[in-house]
């Protein structure tokens, strides 16, 4: 994350500042870089995994007390994933496990199975995702090899467009309600 140099009486003292969070970077990472960067007291409106990139709304100084109100909010997310394979996190943290045959999987039957995903929903975060259990985020816990039964918590998924096909890759954008993990 780049971040350019600049005075304590800069506008953002008191501020949501949009960031577009780097690739392996906690929202941690960003907050106390900003903090240490620019001497403010900094907080982060909503988590995003490590392996995640795009917006995180950081608050800063008087608009801490203001930040609550961004978690609330659904969450659009663009991203695409490969059929016919695996990895023990969900994501490419790990190398790909297992690998499945897709020969009889139509693009009609993709369409038609999408669908099924609109609605309320009970998601188990799963064990490389920041969702926390007394305080530890759960990939700290994975990678430590903890063992631990992740929470299922109910989640809500608004809306769900497939954006490109190519098999074995598949695009989307979905949007999402808070705390909805997307791997």
């Amino acid at each position: 994350m780049k971040v350019i140099h600049a005075s304590w009486n800069e506008p953002w003292q008191n501020a949501f500042l949009l960031v577009n969070k780097p690739y392996q970077w906690s929202s941690f990472d960003v907050v106390n870089k900003l903090k240490h960067t620019f001497k403010l007291k900094t907080g982060h409106a909503g988590t995003l995994d490590p392996l995640a990139t795009g917006l995180l709304i950081i608050c800063t100084g008087k608009k801490l007390k203001e930040m609550e109100q961004f978690k609330e909010y659904d969450k659009t997310y663009t991203g695409s994933l490969i059929l016919g394979a695996t990895t023990p996190s969900f994501d490419l943290e790990k190398d790909i496990d297992q690998r499945f045959s897709i020969e009889e999987i139509t693009e009609e039957m993709i369409i038609a199975t999408s669908k099924k995903f609109i609605g309320e929903q009970l998601q188990i975060p799963p064990i490389h995702s920041a969702a926390k259990r007394d305080g530890v985020r759960y990939y700290r816990m994975a990678r430590r090899n903890e063992q631990f039964v992740p929470q299922p918590r109910l989640v809500e998924m608004t809306s769900l467009k497939l954006t490109e096909i190519k098999l074995p890759e598949i695009k989307f954008e979905l949007t999402c309600s808070k705390g909805f993990y997307v791997r």
